[in-house]
């Protein structure tokens, strides 16, 4: 975030980053106390301040967050590791949370049919708010 406001002070192009989306100018600020907060909340310390825009950023930019991840793993064999491990619990959590759906729904089901046997009248005719059966 220092090095953002640094080169959009010196008047350099962040496009590059623009165009890969990799920051959003208008949230620079607030990005950085979000990660102040996160570095405090992890026992660390973070004794710089940032500096203030001199020029105001015309651009809007984007994060595309794969593209970050992406980066990341790439410069990084340790964050790399991370990313992998946080995919493979999203994949499982995503693979239990089906399973119990399906699982619901299969549940579901089952007590709907009990519900609709025990409707049914002597005369054999199922009244309900959406079907009769006969």
């Amino acid at each position: 975030m220092h090095m953002f406001i640094g080169t959009i002070n010196k008047g350099v192009s962040i496009k590059g980053y623009l165009k890969k989306g990799l920051v959003e100018p208008h949230y620079i600020n607030k990005r950085h106390q979000d990660l102040v907060e996160e570095m405090e909340h992890r026992g660390m310390k973070h004794n710089s301040e940032l500096p203030k825009f001199l020029v105001v950023p015309k651009e809007k930019g984007y994060v595309d967050g794969e593209a970050n991840l992406l980066l990341i793993s790439e410069r990084c064999e340790e964050c790399k590791g991370r990313i992998i491990s946080a995919l493979h619990k999203e994949i499982e959590f995503a693979r239990r949370t089906k399973n119990d759906t399906l699982r619901d729904l299969r549940r579901r089901d089952k007590q709907t049919e009990d519900n609709s046997n025990r409707l049914r009248s002597s005369s054999g005719v199922l009244y309900d708010t959406k079907w009769s059966w006969v």
